[in-house]
């Protein structure tokens, strides 16, 4: 017989914590897009 395994909820966040997370996350993805950006370009330059 299977057992089932039971998934823990993530943990609810206050807004202030929220927030933080949601401004980290941007700034993670800017650096992102910046990155690509410098690996792109000189690609579209060669053209």
């Amino acid at each position: 017989m299977m057992s089932k395994k039971i998934q823990e909820l993530p943990r609810i966040l206050l807004h202030d914590e929220w927030f933080v997370a949601g401004k980290e996350l941007l700034a993670k993805e800017k650096e992102a897009t910046r990155t690509l950006d410098e690996l792109i370009v000189p690609n579209y330059l060669l053209i």
